[in-house]
């Protein structure tokens, strides 16, 4: 599937862009960073809601968070599947974030609500890749 389909709306499972990429501080081409993309697979409808607001409250916390470098979030509403992605100055910053508040009473009250989640990382140079990564799904 395309962007462009994705911000219609178009495509099987509703998917949507739920936050395009923010971006909070351009990379450095000389260096690595961490790159995180996590995908987050509600169970139950009945669950959307909080989820919903539970992001909301993370989107808050990322805004403030030092080493993020930017991010976004995709969404396929209808088959209840979220994905991250994620670009951080390295782990720390990451661990950082991950154990703070909202994000980690988050996680830890979302563990039933979750199927199988999965976080992939990996240290990586930035270039040659766009500035303004899309996820497509």
């Amino acid at each position: 599937m395309s962007v462009a389909q994705a911000r219609a709306g178009r495509g099987r499972g509703g998917t949507v862009p739920a936050k395009p990429w923010v971006t909070f501080r351009r990379p450095d081409p000389d260096r690595e960073y961490l790159v995180l993309l996590s995908t987050l697979p509600l169970k139950r409808f009945r669950d959307l809601g909080v989820f919903l607001l539970y992001t909301w409250r993370i989107q808050s916390q990322l805004r403030r968070t030092p080493g993020l470098l930017g991010y976004s979030l995709l969404a396929r509403v209808l088959r209840r599947q979220f994905w991250t992605l994620s670009v951080w100055e390295g782990e720390a910053a990451l661990q950082q974030f991950v154990v703070e508040n909202p994000h980690g009473q988050v996680m830890r009250a979302l563990q039933q609500k979750l199927g199988s989640d999965k976080c992939r990382y990996s240290l990586c140079p930035l270039f040659p890749l766009p500035l303004n990564p899309q996820l497509t799904v």
